[in-house]
């Protein structure tokens, strides 16, 4: 997996709300690269840069997926 920063993580976390279980089952891809990116910059190259603030779409999804406590 790509880095993530605990700390972008957290971030991130401190601004959802708690997905309903209905809403859970319609979380796609497309979701949670808009969640991701909120916090983070385009990275264009490779998955993270060496500080994890800038991300490409993949680690953004992986990152909302993280603060989401879907994936560990």
């Amino acid at each position: 997996m790509p880095f993530i920063p605990e700390t972008k993580v957290d971030e991130l976390e401190d601004t959802l709300d708690e997905l309903e279980l209905e809403q859970a089952m319609t979380y796609s891809l497309a979701d949670a690269i808009r969640e991701g990116s909120s916090v983070t910059d385009q990275c264009v190259g490779g998955w993270t840069d060496d500080d994890g603030e800038q991300m490409c779409a993949l680690s953004a999804a992986a990152l909302a997926a993280k603060a989401r406590h879907l994936i560990d």
